[in-house]
């Protein structure tokens, strides 16, 4: 599967799970996008480390659920929790 099928399968699943309205569709796919240009970033400035590179995203992932927690209503961010491992799968490389 290709990045741009696994981010649309995110999105979807996101959709499905969570039953986004409008405007938080057009927020998380602007944080998720935000997110991987950050970490691609920083990734890239500790290629050749691959225990730096994990401490530099670190901060980023723990940015992205704050940024994805603060779009969601309260019954959305416990099914969001529950699900978190599946959602993290679609994200990895």
């Amino acid at each position: 599967m290709s990045r741009k099928e696994k981010l649309e399968e995110l999105f979807s699943r996101l959709n499905a799970d969570l039953n986004l309205k409008a405007d938080q569709q057009s927020s998380l796919r602007q944080i998720v996008a935000d997110h991987l240009t950050q970490r691609k970033a920083a990734a890239s400035q500790h290629k050749d480390n691959p225990a730096a590179r994990k401490e530099a995203v670190r901060p980023l992932n723990q940015k992205l659920r704050q940024d994805i927690g603060a779009v969601l209503d309260a019954a959305q961010k416990k099914i969001f929790q529950s699900n978190k491992e599946a959602y993290r799968d679609l994200l990895r490389d």
